[in-house]
């Protein structure tokens, strides 16, 4: 299983052949039951998270939200809209009785979210057909908060308890089970940028094969069909093809440079074949292939040309921070708990950065010790493993960068375009936290843990009370939420809470078991690839 297993095989030969053999299963099966563990724990918490506010919060309340469902709708009787398609509110369940005019201006996106979810939305009654589609979407963030640990068992598989980490503190970051709540299209963009940074670590850490790169190329064109961003997830999808294919195929070095370029190429054009049928149909009809500027003067907007200015701003990254915390964008500084909370995310991000500095302390020291010229035989492919660092410390700048890019162009500061990026900001704060005091039994997970469902619920209480102008409320007491929750049409909001507080305990309960079963591992340098593993490019297996 790797050095765990190794160090015991001595013990294990007095005794016979089949020592080795039990304690390796063991520790694999306690390995396997405590990620597991953990992982079930973040989901059900995630899952009692979106659920309340799937069903707690009014019809169409969120921003956008409308005009998604309209979207969809729209699909759902089988063509695409524009932005100048009136929303066809006679079809829309639960609709505004205002008689306002509206245009579905949500018809920029690629439809690959809308389809599943026109099929949800025509299931029973209206407030039924609402809630299975805002279920699907949060589907689709769990879904994504599963991969998130997997990238990080790919990245640091010699920590599982960092994969533990990851996937709970993207469960429980207040934007991810807010926006997955309801009918958005951003869980499925970060289920699939998350899937194609899973796919894409793996090529470069194992090599390519014909599977990997099917999968690769897969969950490329799933984000590009999903939201704009995804078109660089294409251009990065054939580049770590590429990089996969000259790290990993031995062949003259000519010959392998070819084939890394062609291999990257049919993976990037396989993706892109697939979604740029859209992105042209934007352009023949807005003149551009996202449509922004033209649905921004639509309603009346002055163009703006500003990117570099907020790429060069600390404030407009702190904006950004600011917001995937939710309740930052709503005026409640009369409430006194708000001089304390305000403070909490950043106390978060200072303890993972200092997390991050151990690490990196502990890193450097362990490779200043080794011996020169030694290298660990058990170390397979390092290049690969740098090479799928490189991917993912990459991404979150690019991200960040058209993030940038599309508000000053006269968009709207929207922390949720961030979502792609969210799990490797998970991945890279969980190997912060699992480098301080307490991580090893899980006492700093569920700190953290603790701190952000204190700020989960009350993001969620001041968004319902803010943008329903229900007035001010004391704060996110068990009472002024159930008591917005019986105003949004939920008949028994006591038992909703308390069966989500229920299954937040179990989670937590079951992260701790996880990270206990856990506790037991130690650092060890990940398994080396199989010899008879083959790698398969072009027909050709190439051993690794």
């Amino acid at each position: 299983m790797g050095r765990a297993a190794a160090v015991e095989e001595p013990i294990g030969r007095e005794g016979g052949g089949e020592a080795p053999r039990s304690l390796r299963m063991r520790l694999r099966e306690r390995r396997q039951r405590g990620i597991a563990a953990g992982m079930a724990g973040a989901l059900l918490a995630f899952l009692a998270l979106t659920s309340v506010q799937a069903l707690g919060v009014a019809p169409y309340l969120p921003p956008d939200e409308l005009y998604h469902v309209g979207y969809a709708v729209v699909v759902g009787d089988g063509h695409l809209p524009t932005l100048t398609t009136p929303v066809p509110i006679g079809e829309i369940p639960l609709p505004p009785r205002d008689g306002r005019p509206r245009r579905v201006y949500t018809a920029n996106h690629p439809p690959l979210f809308y389809l599943p979810e026109s099929v949800v939305l025509r299931i029973g009654p209206p407030a039924v057909a609402l809630l299975a589609a805002r279920l699907l979407s949060a589907c689709f963030g769990a879904a994504g908060v599963l991969l998130v640990a997997w990238l990080a068992l790919v990245v640091v598989p010699d920590r599982p308890r960092v994969a533990v980490a990851a996937a709970w503190l993207v469960a429980l970051l207040p934007a991810v089970p807010h926006y997955s709540a309801f009918v958005y299209n951003d869980g499925l963009g970060f289920l699939a940028s998350t899937a194609a940074l899973v796919a894409g670590a793996i090529t470069l850490r194992r090599g390519p094969t014909w599977w990997r790169l099917l999968g690769l190329s897969a969950a490329a064109a799933a984000a590009a069909q999903t939201r704009a961003p995804g078109l660089a997830l294409i251009a990065v999808a054939g580049t770590v093809t590429a990089v996969a294919v000259w790290l990993h195929v031995r062949r003259p070095a000519a010959r392998r440079l070819l084939l890394a370029a062609g291999t990257g190429a049919l993976v990037g054009g396989a993706s892109l074949a697939s979604s740029i049928w859209f992105y042209l149909r934007n352009r023949a009809l807005y003149g551009q292939l996202t449509g922004a500027r033209y649905n921004q003067a639509l309603f009346g907007f002055p163009a703006q040309d500003h990117p570099v200015r907020l790429v060069a701003s600390p404030g407009y990254l702190l904006r950004l921070f600011d917001g995937l915390w939710v309740w930052t964008r709503f005026p409640t500084r009369q409430i006194p708990v708000q001089r304390s909370l305000v403070l909490l995310p950043r106390l978060i991000a200072l303890v993972v950065l200092a997390g991050l500095l151990v690490a990196a302390v502990r890193g450097l020291r362990r490779r200043g010790s080794r011996p020169a010229g030694a290298s660990s035989p058990a170390r397979a492919a390092p290049l690969g493993e740098v090479a799928s660092w490189l991917l993912l410390v990459g991404w979150l700048p690019l991200a960040f960068l058209m993030v940038a890019w599309y508000d000053g162009n006269g968009g709207h500061t929207h922390a949720r375009y961030l979502l792609p990026a969210i799990g490797v900001v998970s991945v890279g704060a969980a190997v912060g936290l699992d480098a301080l005091p307490g991580a090893r039994r899980g006492r700093t997970v569920l700190a953290v843990s603790i701190a952000l469902l204190v700020l989960t619920g009350f993001a969620w209480s001041r968004f319902v009370a803010a943008v329903a102008r229900a007035g001010v409320t004391p704060g996110p007491t068990p009472r002024a939420l159930a008591e917005l929750l019986r105003q949004h049409g939920v008949g028994q909001p006591w038992l909703l809470l308390a069966g989500a507080t229920l299954a937040l305990l179990a989670g937590l309960g079951l992260q701790q078991g996880g990270l206990w079963l856990l506790a037991s591992e130690r650092p060890r340098d990940p398994e080396p690839s199989p010899a008879g593993r083959p790698a398969l490019v072009h027909g050709e297996v190439r051993s690794r």
